[in-house]
């Protein structure tokens, strides 16, 4: 640790650094002059405008840096805490030092609905570990082994920033029993039913929702849960470079033509009916190749707790970044051990349903638990695969799965917010403060803040 809120790690292939802040919704409207007079459908729209300004401002492609919102539960005060986290990889220790306190002032620079305070290297720690004990990968004196599991496969987007953290004495295992699911970009995939494809079998991958979305939902779910649980949205900016949209162009070219009737053998002159999953990919791909031309970021949703899998959290979570009127109720488990094909084939999923909750096989468990304690994105080829044979996944298939544009990175990327007249959710400092003694033993909640502007409220 260094005494300017800069947490370090080294290893063999490097070094880490981890910095942050913790966030909190402005008190009052009247005190950041934002969203004065506007109905709450406008007061979202405005602060998710804001939201996305700041992350196309952050959109730095170097390859060495990451940033993370976590937002965990207080289970003995029905609130929520919120922190804003950025990691950064470098050669030596001193250089990924001197990034991180580089990066440190542009975390803290928030938009003007919401509040920042530097988090020092403990607060830091105990950030990248909300659960508890036994999930923290980052060591105590930052000299963790450096034998992370690295950012996984596909560069056409962008290399990421090396090699993983290396594991500290928690070993990044979770927090016991601790539970964990990733929301995930849902793959849609089914055999060719066409001889002159070129692939054996097709998959496509569907986008998540690019518009301004509430999250209270999700908060409130979070704020429910009896147990210690949290939500981590982890974004890498990220560089398409050229590679990337001529692939998704010629993969688009290629679904298109699948998607009519063609006559392949030029002998026989036989026409073959178009094939049904093509019909469905072809657009998909069309829209790909012009979505993620331009700042773009791989994004690890992750939501875990000191138990059992909070299924119902994810849940909700998938529901919110899918669209705005699906019902978490409408958004599926995908079980690992479905059938190849089971409900993946053309005309199975629609397009709201557009994440899926993934939980990590034994074998990816630990892994997946030490991308959450050190903001890493190791790729799990089982979780993320959703049942697709072993090898149908190409690099491009796998940087498409988990890249977002700005609209859907400002989806699920969603600073804490309140509205008033509703029971407040947030630990806030003035909340703490009023609260005083020991945090399971404080006085009655405060009640909802008025909106100085609307009267009634």
């Amino acid at each position: 640790m260094t005494d300017d809120g800069v947490l370090v790690s080294s290893g063999s292939q490097g070094s880490w650094a981890w910095v942050g802040a913790r966030l909190e919704p402005e008190a009052a409207l009247s005190e950041h002059g934002g969203f004065a007079g506007l109905p709450e459908e406008r007061r979202t729209a405005e602060a998710a405008v804001r939201e996305r300004a700041w992350l196309a401002e952050r959109w730095v492609p170097d390859g060495r840096h990451r940033f993370e919102i976590r937002y965990w539960n207080e289970p003995d005060t029905g609130r929520i805490s919120c922190a804003l986290l950025g990691q950064v990889h470098d050669r030596d220790r001193q250089s990924a030092e001197s990034a991180a306190r580089a990066l440190r002032p542009r975390l803290l620079s928030v938009p003007r609905h919401v509040r920042a305070v530097g988090l020092d290297a403990a607060g830091v720690r105990r950030a990248l570990t909300p659960l508890g004990a036994g999930g923290g990968a980052v060591g105590a004196t930052g000299t963790g082994t450096g034998t992370g599991a690295g950012t996984g496969t596909g560069t056409s987007a962008g290399p990421g920033p090396g090699p993983g953290p290396g594991p500290g004495p928690g070993g990044g295992s979770g927090p016991g029993d601790g539970g964990l699911a990733e929301v995930r970009k849902r793959l849609a995939w089914a055999p060719s039913t066409r001889h002159d494809a070129r692939f054996r079998v097709g998959v496509m991958v569907f986008p998540l929702v690019g518009q301004a979305v509430s999250w209270e939902p999700v908060w409130n779910e979070l704020a429910r849960q009896d147990r210690p649980s949290m939500i981590g949205v982890c974004l890498e900016p990220s560089a398409p470079g050229e590679g990337l949209p001529a692939r998704l162009g010629y993969l688009a070219q290629e679904y298109g033509r699948l998607a009519v009737a063609g006559t392949p053998n030029p002998v026989y002159q036989q026409p073959v009916p178009p094939d049904p999953f093509a019909i469905r990919a072809a657009p998909l791909y069309q829209d790909a190749a012009q979505r993620y031309g331009g700042r773009v970021f791989r994004m690890r949703i992750a939501v875990a707790a000191a138990g059992p899998v909070p299924r119902h959290l994810a849940e909700t979570v998938a529901a919110t970044v899918s669209a705005a009127s699906v019902s978490a109720a409408s958004v599926s488990v995908a079980p690992l051990s479905a059938a190849p094909g089971a409900g993946t084939g053309a005309g199975a999923v629609s397009a709201a349903e557009a994440a899926v909750v993934r939980v990590p096989p034994e074998g990816e468990r630990q892994a997946a638990w030490h991308s959450v304690d050190t903001l890493g994105r190791a790729w799990l080829e089982e979780t993320y695969g959703q049942g697709a044979p072993p090898g149908r996944l190409g690099p491009v298939e796998r940087v498409l799965s988990d890249l977002v544009d700005l609209p859907e990175a400002g989806t699920a990327f969603r600073f804490p917010y309140e509205t008033p007249g509703r029971p407040p959710l947030f630990d806030t400092a003035s909340r703490r403060a009023a609260r005083g003694g020991p945090r399971s033993g404080g006085p009655a909640p405060a009640a909802p803040q008025a909106d100085p502007h609307f009267p009634g409220l």
